[in-house]
């Protein structure tokens, strides 16, 4: 059966069960806010289309400490309405100054998104997607491209490009970008014949179109530095249901690891700072000093019946962890347990948004003063824009 990539295509329908994980493990001086329904993507002007104002922005419930310190611009995600359980996931952007969350483009009925990365020029979104006229819309998505101006609500008559189709009985997905524009990264995921099990590999292929490379073998979770000169990865060992952080050359030669083997019992989610200095990561497990039994494997319902184990810290309860790029000792840096963990600077380098399954906050490069501005689900990754 396929792994975590496949199990978390239907995750958008199960975010509800999951969503306890938030606030148990969170220390006393972080403010939770309710969970309540988020704006339905239903709701009119969700599709800008016929609208020349653009769609139309749905206020937030109230969750923001009343002296919170202000931000700015907006958070561009993925959510969905855990109100409709046919509802597709859509493609939002949060106001942080006006707290309000407008929906942008919605998936078809049918189809689906997982993930999204934005070039660096705004110019184009590339998408994990299924489309829902494709006889593979049941679990094997693509990497498809819309053009940028769809984060801005003009998408009138815009249907997703394919970049890398749908592929029977395997899947796409963790999408970033070359600094340059010229090449998009992913994780490509098959069934191994020898052993039967999930094999995870990165690959690359020109934002032009054309044939994909293969990267790195058995990695996933890439990310390119800020000057393009270095590829941050998890190397994936299924066997020993372990994955380690990784440096390599662009091109996924050189690859060394930057924490010793086994330090944790998983890591994902890799994001360099704006500087190229460290890199910040999701990690399960105690960490370095500790012991380094893994601790019993969560499986939801539906891991159990697709026979998944769990095979990155987004799928089991996970904190937020710096290391320097020249390596040393990492930090940890949150202590929320959250299950789906994502990240992104502010435009300016100051704070840093989490996602998870079960919402939304932002906080300080150190970790601190973090702050909860949204309780609905978040999957995928998360966009910060000015």
């Amino acid at each position: 059966m396929r792994a975590q990539a496949v199990a978390t295509l239907v995750l958008w329908a199960l975010v509800g069960a999951c969503g306890s994980a938030r606030g148990e493990s969170r220390s006393a001086q972080i403010t939770v806010p309710t969970r309540t329904a988020v704006p339905s993507a239903t709701a009119p002007g969700a599709i800008s289309s016929g609208n020349p104002a653009g769609p139309t922005p749905l206020p937030l419930p109230p969750s923001l400490p009343q002296n919170h310190r202000p931000f700015s611009g907006r958070l561009v995600i993925i959510t969905y309405d855990p109100q409709q359980t046919s509802a597709s996931p859509y493609i939002a952007a949060i106001d942080l100054a006006q707290n309000t969350l407008t929906p942008l483009w919605v998936a078809p009925q049918g189809g689906w998104i997982g993930d999204m990365a934005l070039s660096n020029d705004g110019g184009e979104l590339a998408l994990v997607y299924s489309p829902p006229t494709s006889p593979l819309a049941s679990g094997y998505p693509g990497i498809f491209l819309l053009p940028g101006r769809c984060l801005n609500g003009d998408c009138d008559g815009v249907s997703p490009a394919p970049l890398v189709p749908p592929v029977e009985g395997e899947s796409f997905f963790a999408p970033s970008w070359s600094p340059d524009g010229t090449w998009v990264y992913f994780t490509h995921v098959t069934l191994s014949a020898a052993t039967n099990s999930p094999e995870y590999n990165i690959e690359r292929v020109p934002a032009a179109g054309g044939q994909p490379e293969r990267v790195v073998p058995l990695a996933t979770w890439p990310q390119l530095s800020p000057d393009g000169r270095t590829l941050a990865f998890v190397a994936f060992d299924f066997a020993q249901n372990l994955n380690d952080l990784f440096l390599a050359a662009p091109d996924g030669t050189g690859a060394f690891p930057l924490l010793p083997i086994g330090t944790f019992q998983s890591v994902d989610a890799p994001v360099f700072s704006p500087d190229g200095q460290e890199i910040y990561f999701s990690a399960t497990g105690p960490g370095p000093g500790q012991s380094s039994s893994p601790p019993p494997l969560r499986l939801s319902w539906l891991e159990r019946l697709m026979g998944v184990q769990v095979a990155f810290a987004n799928g089991a309860p996970s904190d937020w962890w710096r290391i320097p790029t020249a390596g040393g000792e990492p930090t940890q840096l949150t202590d929320i347990g959250g299950v789906g963990l994502s990240g992104a600077f502010s435009p300016d380098g100051q704070e840093f948004a989490t996602i998870s399954y079960s919402g939304a906050g932002i906080m300080r490069p150190d970790g601190t003063d973090l702050v909860w501005i949204y309780g609905g689900a978040a999957i995928g990754s998360v966009i910060w824009q000015p």
